[in-house]
């Protein structure tokens, strides 16, 4: 009798005492064990105390309805992240660290995200470096983004004058290796960038233009050509020439519509209405969805560089609406406000991420926010009152 009990159990005679648990285990369960004993020798004795003590552990783990399990799954892990948020600002060296807090930073842990909202980057430093704090603060400037809030001391806005006033701080900027020059500097080269950004988006149209949309409407009447000689003798392939044909000529308005985007004509004749409502049937044409404009008055814009920006952040609006809100509407509108001119593109798409406002990621917002600095205008980025976002840009009209 004692060494039938002693008998080790096959894979099939395990599998067969876990039959016989099944509607008191899940049936998950029951694979898991099977796994786990099928790598060990056990006896069936053996076999029947693992399989008693796991249901002992899952009556434990059982909850009943209604329990406020949320509750308490929250606490237990939003203290241990306020601890270890404490203890990273008291780590010895650390003089500034930028990290999520509160219910992101949660969402981040329990989901595992690969990509988290601040992420941390070790720079091991060599000899020279590493013993010279100086030297190391060097390097620190050298490779950190740096924003003009995170040296001001103070941003307030003038409503009466509407600018922007910002006090800077001289230990913040002393800690940054900044001078006041230097932040004038950056914001020139900034605006000479975009300039150079601008004049080769005008070039690289014009050759759109120029270049291959004449070579394009050659092939294009080539084709007409071959099909009216073929029309009589071979009917069948004049058919091909003239499927042919249409697509060339798609092709043709395409390129015609990319080299508009990139160097909108009127706007050098002082025409930004016109140039909007281009862009807005472009728009409809090649991503077949509703795009309009709305002007109730004229809004003249006499300065081509103004007028530029002002386009520029219209297209980067629309292209955002349609890339990641997944817009079928979009409606762009230039109006007269009193003393103060407003640029309003509104979608019907996604909602725009509030983090993203506050953070300012993605460099279709920098460039926006930038090209509105370059004028002296305000972005604003909201939610609609439905779904969608609005995109407003608000400047200064000098006619008035």
């Amino acid at each position: 009798m004692g060494s039938k009990d002693n008998k080790l159990l096959s894979k099939d005679e395990i599998r067969k005492t876990l039959y016989t648990w099944e509607g008191i285990l899940p049936q998950e369960s029951l694979d898991s064990l099977e796994e786990a004993l099928e790598n060990v020798e056990v006896t069936a004795e053996e076999c029947e105390a693992v399989v008693k003590e796991y249901q002992k552990e899952f009556k434990r783990t059982q909850v009943d309805a209604g329990e406020a399990v949320g509750i308490i799954a929250a606490q237990s892990i939003g203290e241990p992240g306020t601890q270890m948020t404490l203890r990273t600002f008291h780590y010895a060296g650390v003089a500034e660290l930028d990290v999520t807090l509160g219910l992101p930073r949660l969402i981040e842990i329990i989901d595992a995200r690969k990509s988290p909202s601040t992420p941390l980057m070790s720079v091991f430093l060599d000899e020279s470096h590493r013993k010279d704090i100086e030297k190391a603060k060097d390097v620190v400037q050298q490779i950190e983004m740096m924003t003009i809030e995170r040296v001001a001391r103070s941003v307030e806005l003038d409503l009466i004058n509407m600018e922007i006033q910002i006090e800077l701080d001289p230990k913040l900027m002393e800690a940054k290796g900044l001078t006041v020059e230097e932040i004038e500097g950056r914001k020139r080269l900034e605006k000479e960038i975009l300039n150079i950004s601008e004049r080769e988006q005008r070039r690289i149209g014009r050759e759109l233009h120029d270049s291959i949309g004449q070579q394009f409407t050659g092939i294009a009447f080539m084709m007409k050509a071959l099909e009216q000689k073929l029309a009589d003798k071979l009917p069948d392939e004049a058919t091909d020439v003239a499927e042919i044909k249409k697509l060339v000529n798609q092709a043709l308005d395409q390129t015609r519509g990319l080299a508009k985007g990139l160097h909108p004509i009127d706007l050098d004749a002082g025409s930004l209405t016109e140039a909007l409502e281009e862009l807005a049937a472009t728009t409809e044409k090649m991503f077949s969805i509703r795009c309009v404009l709305k002007c109730d008055e004229p809004v003249p814009i006499d300065n081509a560089e103004v007028a530029a920006h002002l386009y520029r952040i219209t297209q980067e609006a629309i292209t955002n609406a349609i890339k990641h809100g997944k817009a079928q509407s979009v409606q762009v509108e230039l109006a007269c406000r009193g003393d103060r001119n407003v640029l309003t593109i509104e979608n019907d798409g996604l909602d725009f991420p509030e983090e993203l406002g506050t953070r300012g990621t993605g460099m279709g917002l920098h460039i926006m926010n930038h090209r509105a600095d370059m004028i002296g205008a305000s972005l604003d980025i909201r939610k609609a009152a439905g779904d969608g976002t609005i995109v407003s840009c608000s400047f200064r009209n000098h006619g008035r």
